[in-house]
């Protein structure tokens, strides 16, 4: 990213760089939490989903209220990867919760 931000943009977005080295790690992190969102999704566990995307959402505000004001665009960045590790916590507890229902998982 370091070369692209500077052939594209100059100098002057050389601050972006560092942000999009935290912020890729956010989404890295919910992406693989999307893997076992799409998981229970197929496997009709719809109103889990909603709940956890209501309280993650809820999260994702109230931390941001509380770090932008603090830390700048750099409280957005770590915000990101916060709620990255909040989401795929949750979910993956869900899918192990599903699994134990479901008597997949051996006792």
């Amino acid at each position: 990213i370091d070369f692209l931000v500077k052939k594209l943009y100059g100098n002057n977005f050389y601050e972006v760089i560092d942000l999009v080295y935290i912020m890729s790690l956010g989404f890295l992190i919910h992406g693989v939490g999307d893997f076992y969102n799409k998981f229970l999704s197929a496997n009709g566990e719809s109103v889990v989903i909603r709940n956890n995307a209501f309280f993650v959402g809820l999260v994702s505000v109230l931390i941001g209220v509380i770090l932008i004001p603090i830390y700048g665009i750099y409280g957005a960045a770590y915000s990101r990867v916060i709620i990255g590790i909040i989401y795929l916590s949750l979910i993956y507890r869900c899918y192990l919760i599903y699994l134990k229902k479901k008597d997949f998982i051996i006792h």
